[in-house]
């Protein structure tokens, strides 16, 4: 951004000030480097002692004098290449040297937004740097600011991939750029370049903001398929396309930010459902009053000089009334939504859900270590059909490998929380054969115990006559019982991550009769054995 200012001490007098990062403001600007000081101070130089400014040169006079001097004078380059001055032109003022360099170690980047100063350089939703005493900038404020080009700061504060990136998508018609806190958009497309349309198929979605992306991409890792599919849709319409992925956010990060967008979401949906619901009754009221009309049901007097206005009140009571049902069930599903959302950190959270998620990520995990390396986790090798991956892919999987070791590590730091505030991950180890395990309800005799499940008699049988009596008001169900019924020894098998219980047989037969119910040794913590040369325990007063 070049700004100028013209001014002429007297007339006929051309003067040109430059005001740049490298020179230092006119006499009244408070500061010499910053843009927002200049705009915030009207742009113009300080007025004289008298309050006025010197009279303005002709536009003859202007043109005469600088025609010969400026081969371009709307060009910044040739402005520049001629050290911020106009030769063979008095200004009224010497120029003083440039400022001083700032170590360009001083700038940090500050991830992606607004500049500062977008207004003017029009920096929204770019990279960003901070700098001392400063807002955010792009790279182009922040390297006026600091004395150096925005090359040079790319080059010396970011990673050489974002940089080659970042030059890529400069010089491309179309970008494809995800981050986690925007999700995976499009940029630089415009309505009737064809990119919707071929985009469309490919189950990417259209809003007016942001534009063309893929629905709940946000902080979520890119799905590189996805996106290099689109690449080639766009190439494919004779456009340049770059992709640039910028994944910043560690699995933790995201969570909190998925959380609060969570809490943002139920304050909203609240909001609209209270504006709703206000509707709704006032709707319904307004149907009442013109329902007064009616009362003690005076009928529409056909042929009489009222039978027009009945008839249009009485449509206008049924059009609010009908109203008053539609935003009634508006309020009702934005109530949902706001209850849907206010509970979503519980749900996420859910120990059940989370140990079932996690049984998931490490198959997935062993799929993709067996790709890479031939063999999983244990050791087991992969089919025999597998062949080595090439280097590029080997690198993709490597990455894949450790965004599910952080995640893994994230929801097992879960577990581990859900468990010291008295939560139980059940295992083959708990249970034996003749016990009782809780399933959503129920009590079931356990009639086999695997690795990851427990074999119960049929679930369906705690319907159908297979239970012997009820605990706590959940039915207890057991192997003898369910041979009388239909289903004759039918059995279910259920994973250890959705039991919620357990009884042993001893303690099932005296809950059942009503008697006390005796501890499980099982459930006993042995008391730490003593040190040797501890003292004894001293004995009960």
């Amino acid at each position: 951004m070049l700004a100028t200012v013209q001014h002429a001490a007297e007339p006929g007098t051309l003067a040109r000030v430059a005001l740049s990062s490298s020179a230092p403001a006119p006499e009244g600007v408070s500061d010499p480097g910053g843009m927002d000081g200049w705009e915030g101070e009207g742009g113009a130089l300080a007025r004289d002692h008298g309050g006025e400014l010197p009279p303005p040169a002709t536009r003859d006079e202007v043109s005469a004098r600088a025609a010969d001097v400026v081969s371009d004078p709307s060009g910044a380059e040739v402005w520049e290449a001629e050290g911020g001055t106009v030769p063979g032109v008095d200004s009224p003022a010497p120029v003083a040297a440039a400022v001083a360099v700032l170590p360009i170690d001083w700038a940090k980047p500050a991830g992606r937004g607004d500049c500062a100063a977008a207004n003017t350089c029009g920096g929204f939703g770019v990279l960003l740097w901070d700098l001392p005493g400063c807002a955010p900038r792009c790279a182009e404020c922040a390297a006026r600011v600091m004395g150096h080009s925005p090359a040079a700061l790319r080059a010396l504060t970011l990673p050489g991939d974002v940089v080659e990136a970042e030059e890529g998508a400069e010089a491309a018609d179309i970008v494809i750029r995800h981050t986690h806190e925007d999700g995976t958009t499009v940029e630089g497309s415009a309505k009737g370049d064809g990119v919707w349309e071929a985009l469309r198929p490919l189950g990417w979605t259209y809003r007016r903001n942001p534009g063309i992306f893929i629905r709940g991409s946000r902080y979520k890792d890119a799905d590189r398929w996805k996106i290099n599919r689109a690449a080639d849709a766009v190439r494919a319409l004779g456009l340049s396309c770059a992709v640039v992925i910028e994944e910043g956010m560690s699995f933790a990060e995201r969570e909190a930010a998925r959380v609060d967008a969570a809490e943002q979401r139920a304050d909203r949906f609240t909001d609209r459902a209270g504006r709703a619901a206000a509707s709704s009754q006032s709707a319904r009221d307004a149907s009442d009053r013109i329902g007064e009309r009616f009362w003690m049901g005076q009928p529409i007097l056909v042929g009489h000089h009222s039978e027009g206005r009945a008839r249009r009140d009485q449509e206008r009571m049924h059009n609010a009334m009908r109203k008053s049902i539609a935003e009634g069930e508006r309020a009702g599903y934005w109530a949902s939504r706001a209850a849907a959302a206010d509970a979503y950190e519980r749900y996420r959270k859910n120990p059940g859900r989370t140990l079932r998620r996690i049984e998931k990520l490490e198959a997935e995990r062993r799929g993709v270590l067996r790709e890479r390396d031939g063999v999983d986790d244990k050791g087991r090798p992969a089919d025999v059909w597998r062949r080595k991956p090439s280097e590029e892919r080997y690198q993709e999987l490597t990455r894949r490998l450790a965004e599910y070791d952080e995640e893994l590590t994230y929801w097992a730091e879960t577990i581990k929380e859900a468990e010291r505030r008295g939560f139980k991950v059940w295992g083959k180890p708990d249970f034996v054969r003749g016990d009782f395990a809780r399933w959503r309800g129920s009590w079931y005799e356990v009639t086999r115990v695997s690795a990851k499940t427990v074999t119960v008699p049929h679930i369906h049988a705690a319907f159908d006559g297979g239970t012997v009596g009820a605990v706590g008001g959940c039915r207890v169900v057991t192997r003898a019982a369910t041979a009388e019924t239909r289903h004759k020894g039918s059995t279910y098998t259920l994973p250890y991550n959705e039991v919620s219980g357990r009884m042993s047989a001893e303690q099932m037969r005296a809950a059942l009769a009503g008697e006390a119910i005796p501890a499980d040794p099982r459930d006993i913590t042995p008391e730490p054995a003593p040190t040797p040369g501890s003292l004894p325990p001293s004995p009960p007063a």
